[in-house]
């Protein structure tokens, strides 16, 4: 494997909302990152759920590689070395196994996860939306997404009390700049609570539509 491909990880599971300072700050304690990378769908310019992160040393991917299975914005991430070449390399011999799409490394979501979730049972992953997917496996808290970072815990505690009674609020902040993170979690006393909190999936709070999810459950 050339050293370029060592230097590089793939990420797996990650929330459509990430954005690339997302990936950066989960992964700034690994060390220092050269570029991040989020492959979207052409037609649709949504995100392919998966990251590419190149650090500066052979240290920095391996502490990447043993933060598979944490959590990142609700959703448990897998991390694996990434296989593929540069768009230099790819150019120089013609283009085999690049992909432009995924900023020069081939997109192995589906080869090498078995087409799991999203695009599963031969449908055609460019005509599936996101939204559309099966939600994440039943927890008492959610994760809500895209949100304004004018939104306070405040409004979000308002706008999930109809749904029952509400233990903790906490919306992210990065902590080099202070800013929120766009996403936030809010746990209830019961699952059955958290099911209602679900129907308030593509509500506004703050003058933007928020998505909400079941939160991954927190690794003891």
């Amino acid at each position: 494997m050339a050293a370029v491909d060592s230097l590089t990880v793939y990420v797996g599971g990650v929330s459509y909302d990430a954005r690339e300072a997302d990936v950066q700050d989960h992964f700034s304690q690994c060390g220092e990152i050269l570029s991040v990378r989020l492959p979207t769908f052409p037609d649709s310019g949504r995100s392919k759920g998966i990251a590419f992160v190149e650090f500066a040393d052979k240290a920095g991917v391996d502490a990447a590689l043993a933060m598979t299975d944490s959590e990142f914005m609700g959703r448990n991430i897998r991390v694996d070395v990434a296989r593929g070449k540069s768009d230099k390399s790819s150019n120089n011999r013609g283009g085999g196994g690049d992909d432009r799409r995924s900023g020069g490394w081939r997109d192995r979501s589906s080869e090498r996860y078995g087409n799991r979730r999203d695009y599963n049972r031969g449908n055609d992953r460019r005509t599936r939306s996101p939204a559309a997917r099966s939600p994440s496996e039943p927890s008492d808290s959610v994760f809500v997404g895209n949100l304004s970072w004018s939104a306070t815990e405040q409004d979000l505690e308002q706008h999930f009390a109809g749904c029952g009674t509400i233990i903790s609020v906490k919306i992210p902040v990065n902590r080099a700049t202070g800013r929120q993170k766009g996403f936030g979690y809010v746990t209830f006393s019961s699952r059955d609570e958290a099911d209602k909190a679900l129907k308030l999936s593509g509500s506004d709070v703050c003058g933007r539509s928020i998505r909400v999810d079941y939160a991954a459950p927190r690794k003891e």
